[in-house]
């Protein structure tokens, strides 16, 4: 499968740090994908209901809460996006975690190009297969 998109895709970036934003920025300025940010989970959720999200790369914690809380209202998107959690303490125990409750995969900081292209690459190539075959996350239970 072709991971480059058809058309431009864009990547969230829930990263509070200043630093941490700007590199990201400089390793996806040459890539196909736009890339917003948001500092706060609040924010993070007008961009979600706004602007059609493939991936979310989020902090561990943020302001107002932590990627935990973002993955549970992820799981409730009908065209969910990968969520990538970063890390400056990236380590087995939190991958686990991350992938066990579903998140798609774990970024150590600071952020490198060799580790940040293809895991973004792949979390298109994810979301992209699930959009192709017409799968959707379940609807909320009661």
């Amino acid at each position: 499968m072709n991971s480059r998109p058809a058309r431009s895709a864009t990547v969230l970036a829930l990263l509070p740090s200043d630093e941490d934003r700007g590199s990201l920025s400089n390793i996806l300025s040459s890539s196909p994908w736009k890339l917003r940010f948001a500092g706060r989970l609040q924010e993070a959720r007008t961009v979600l209901r706004t602007v059609r999200i493939f991936v979310v790369v989020a902090e561990c914690d943020y302001p107002d809460g932590c990627w935990r809380d973002l993955l549970k209202e992820i799981e409730q998107m009908a065209d969910a996006p990968a969520l990538i959690v970063a890390s400056r303490l990236a380590d087995e125990a939190l991958w686990a975690t991350v992938l066990n409750l579903g998140g798609f995969d774990l970024l150590a900081k600071p952020f490198h190009a060799a580790e940040v292209l293809p895991i973004v690459s792949r979390a298109f190539e994810e979301w992209q297969s699930r959009a192709l075959l017409g799968w959707h996350a379940p609807a909320p239970g009661p």
